[in-house]
């Protein structure tokens, strides 16, 4: 077993991985949008590790990747709680099912907090999954109950008068 951090080169392997990972918690079945979105991601990732805003590492057995882990780290202005105002947003910890219960998971994570924190982030938020739960809260990470979000994707937004 090798952990690497990923480089841009690295951006198809991590753009498939997501999608895995996605068809997995979406309970998503592989489709024909399926190609349209590995590539668009790979832009992202390309792009995004390249200006070092988008960190990752993967888990690989010989030239398999079986893991990958990662973080887009943004700022936004300072707050008591966060006084440098650097923010990291954990996502990907995604381990093939076959390779589960051996600390994979844990050890990304692990690699890619680190870097995270080496790097001048102070918060760190994530969405956990229920098998990542135990995980996460094993390194602190705590719930919050007062996020709300809105997809806006295919919809006009009009707000409501009154």
């Amino acid at each position: 077993m090798e952990f690497r951090k990923a480089t841009p080169d690295d951006s198809d392997i991590l753009a498939s991985m997501r999608v895995e990972f996605l068809r997995e918690v979406q309970d998503v079945y592989p489709g024909p949008r399926d190609e349209e979105l590995i590539a668009s991601t790979a832009h992202y990732f390309r792009g995004a590790t390249a200006r070092g805003e988008f960190i990752s590492w993967l888990a690989l057995d010989g030239t398999e990747t079986i893991g990958t882990g990662g973080a887009r780290l943004y700022e936004l202005p300072p707050k008591y709680d966060n006084p440098t105002g650097m923010n990291a947003y954990i996502m990907n910890i995604y381990v093939k099912p076959e390779y589960r219960r051996q600390g994979i998971g844990e050890r990304l994570f692990e690699l890619v907090l680190n870097e995270a924190r080496e790097r001048g982030v102070t918060t760190v938020h994530l969405h956990a999954t229920e098998s990542g739960d135990p995980l996460y809260r094993k390194f602190g990470f705590t719930p919050r109950v007062s996020e709300m979000t809105l997809n806006t994707y295919g919809k006009q937004v009009i707000p409501r008068n009154g």
